[in-house]
């Protein structure tokens, strides 16, 4: 079973969070976007989805912030 990471890109331009989920297989790319306005609004819709922040997240010279995020499934 391949290892699979998974990291959130939140733009403010876009407003929205981006989920990248990455396989040690090399594949990796869009997962899922979210609309989200403000940093704690991605935290919020991240966290409702499953997915939680590791560690702080890191602004990019081009404004977009990335985080590691680990995944666990929430029972519906």
């Amino acid at each position: 079973m391949p290892k699979i990471s998974y990291q959130a890109a939140w733009s403010p331009e876009d407003q929205e969070v981006t989920v990248i989920q990455n396989i040690r297989a090399g594949v990796s790319g869009p997962f899922g976007d979210y609309p989200a306005a403000t940093l704690d609004e991605a935290v919020r819709v991240l966290f409702e989805n499953g997915y939680h922040p590791v560690g702080e997240w890191e602004k990019t010279r081009f404004g977009e912030h990335w985080a590691d995020l680990v995944y666990v499934e929430v029972p519906r």
